[in-house]
């Protein structure tokens, strides 16, 4: 290394995954953190407004796996938006009715 260099930060690979989709009912949202952070996960309309808070707190570093049900929602294309450190991971759900 080279005196009085510096090294960059690389930014945290992060994922968000939800599966089954489309989905008729349960949704498995899974993400994972490597330090204890804010995030908040919401899901949202194709409008692109907010129906429901899944979570919003500060967790410890770790993989977490959430189960939301959407069977009171109309079926349809919405979006789990995830929050962390500033960045956001938006991924699109197809809900369908049974």
């Amino acid at each position: 290394m080279v005196a009085g260099s510096s090294l960059k930060t690389i930014t945290e690979k992060r994922s968000l995954t939800c599966y089954p989709n489309p989905a008729a009912g349960l949704t498995n949202i899974q993400f994972s953190i490597a330090k204890k952070t804010q995030v908040s996960l919401t899901i949202l309309n194709e409008a692109g407004i907010k129906v429901a808070v899944v979570e919003n707190k500060y967790l410890p570093a770790g993989a977490y796996n959430y189960k939301y049900d959407f069977s009171y929602l109309s079926a349809g294309v919405y979006y789990c938006l995830l929050e962390i450190d500033n960045e956001q991971l938006k991924t699109k759900i197809i809900h369908i009715k049974n």
